[in-house]
């Protein structure tokens, strides 16, 4: 039988390889062996002091996004403080006044309405 199905595979273009039950065990055993023995920790002095030097890159890296955060949500609660601002000072304009902001550069000129400038920086 195992013949029969080792030709059927080598017309499918497989390859066929042959051994009989014994030696299939001693293969296992030998391969089961070698595992055993490499998955012994060699030099756990290395493992620690590998593990700490990857740990101290990824603290450096969160530290520095941290860092960077904190400075962009402090630069967008300093907008929206503008933002406010202008809400309350266009609110407070007459209609020929708020008529005058249509034009972009108004909003440049106007000390109140110059913080959206800096919204340009979110994008």
């Amino acid at each position: 039988m195992a013949t029969a199905i080792g030709i059927e595979a080598a017309k499918h273009r497989k390859s066929v390889y042959f051994i009989t039950c014994q030696e299939l065990m001693i293969q296992l055993k030998k391969v089961e062996n070698e595992n055993s023995e490499s998955s012994k920790i060699k030099d756990p002095e290395k493992i620690l002091l590998r593990d700490q030097k990857l740990l101290n890159k990824e603290i450096s890296k969160w530290m520095d996004i941290s860092s960077r955060a904190e400075d962009q949500l402090n630069f967008l609660k300093d907008l929206y403080d503008k933002n406010s601002k202008a809400i309350i000072y266009y609110g407070d304009l007459s209609k020929e006044e708020k008529e005058q902001f249509k034009d972009p550069l108004k909003w440049r000129d106007t000390p109140e309405m110059s913080y959206v400038m800096k919204m340009a920086d979110l994008f």
